[in-house]
C-alpha cells in the first residue's frame, strides 16, 4: 500500500510539474491546433521552395519544430518529441492503429468526439464554413461537459481543436492548385520503382476528410495513464497528418499538368499514372476537377 501511494504522490507531481510548465509555454488543449496550423504554415512555406528528398527529413521537420515548444534546455522533451513524430508517423504510413480513442477516454468525451468524426466526413469543396462552425459547436459543448474526466476533456478540446484548422488546412490546400502544401498531397505515394495499386475512392466518402481524420486520431488516441503532455499530442499530430496527406491519403491530381513539361508536372510514376487514368477515361485535353485516387501499399 506504502508504495501505491508513494507512485500516486510521484505521478500528481509529475502532472503538476509538466501543466505549470506547459501554462508557462502557453499550451493549452485549445492551443493545439492554433500550432498544427502554425507548424504547417512554416512546412508549406519550406516545401514551396524545395520539397523534402525524404520521408525521414520530412518528420526531421516537423520532430525540430515541434521541439521548439519545449522547456530550453529539455533534452528530455526534444527526444519524446521526435520518437513521437517517427513512431506516429510510421504508425500511420502502414496503418497500425485503427482505433479512434484511447481505451481509457472517457465515453461521455468519445460520444462527442464521434460527431467531431461525422462532420470531418462530409467536408466537400463547397461547405467548409459549415463544417468549421459544427466543429466549433462541439469543441463549445466540450469545455462545458460537466461531470467528465478531466483528462478526457483536454484530449476531446485538443482533437477538437486539430480538426478545425485541420479541416481548414487540407480544404485549402485540396482545392487550390497554388497553395504550398497542393503538391506535397500524395508527394510519396509513388516511389521509383516501387509498386502501387490504384483505386477509386468510394463515392459516399469525402477525399478531403481522408485527409482531416489522421491527426484528429493521433490526439484523440494520446494515452491519458500519465501526464497530458501537450508537445506530444502536437507532434503525434502533426506526424499523422503529414503521413496521411503524402503517403497514404487519396492522391489528387490536376489533370492540367498534362500540358506542362514532364518537370513542371510532377514525378515521372505520378505523370504515367495520370496518363493511365486520361487514356481509360477517355479524357481529351484539361479538365476543371482533379482526379482523386487512392495510392496504397499492395
Amino acid at each position: 500500500m506504502k508504495s501505491l501511494v508513494t507512485l500516486l504522490v510521484i505521478s500528481m507531481t509529475v502532472d503538476a510539474k509538466l501543466g505549470e510548465s506547459q501554462r508557462k509555454r502557453g499550451l493549452s488543449p485549445k492551443s493545439v491546433g492554433a500550432i498544427h496550423q502554425e507548424a504547417f504554415a512554416h512546412l508549406g512555406k519550406k516545401y514551396s521552395k524545395e520539397k523534402p528528398s525524404s520521408q525521414i527529413i520530412l518528420v526531421e521537420d516537423v520532430a525540430n519544430f515541434v521541439s521548439s515548444f519545449c522547456p530550453d534546455g529539455d533534452s528530455s522533451c526534444v527526444s519524446s518529441v521526435h520518437k513521437t513524430s517517427l513512431d506516429q508517423y510510421h504508425s500511420t504510413r502502414v496503418g497500425l492503429d485503427e482505433s479512434l480513442y484511447s481505451d481509457d477516454l472517457d465515453s461521455k468525451v468519445k460520444e462527442i468526439l464521434d460527431k467531431v468524426y461525422d462532420t470531418i466526413d462530409l467536408v466537400n469543396e463547397h461547405n467548409i464554413d459549415e463544417v468549421v462552425n459544427k466543429l466549433s459547436t462541439i469543441e463549445n459543448e466540450l469545455e462545458h461537459l460537466k461531470d467528465v474526466d478531466e483528462k478526457s476533456q483536454m484530449i476531446g478540446i485538443a482533437s477538437v481543436s486539430v480538426a478545425i484548422e485541420s479541416s481548414k488546412l487540407w480544404h485549402s490546400a485540396f482545392i487550390d492548385i497554388t497553395h504550398p502544401l497542393h503538391d506535397m498531397i500524395g508527394y510519396f505515394s509513388v516511389e521509383e520503382g516501387g509498386r502501387r495499386r490504384t483505386q477509386l475512392p468510394a463515392f459516399n466518402t469525402s477525399p478531403v476528410s481522408q485527409l482531416i481524420r489522421p491527426d484528429v486520431q493521433a490526439a484523440a488516441n494520446f494515452n491519458i495513464s500519465g501526464p497530458i503532455d501537450f508537445v506530444r499530442i502536437i507532434a503525434a499530430s502533426i506526424s499523422a497528418s503529414l503521413s496521411g496527406a503524402v503517403v497514404s491519403a487519396p492522391v489528387i491530381m490536376d489533370m492540367g499538368n498534362l500540358n506542362r513539361s514532364n518537370s513542371d508536372a510532377g514525378r515521372g510514376p505520378l505523370r504515367q499514372i495520370i496518363k493511365f487514368f486520361q487514356a481509360a477515361l477517355s479524357i481529351s485535353g484539361p479538365v476543371s476537377k482533379p482526379l482523386i485516387m487512392d495510392i496504397n501499399d499492395p
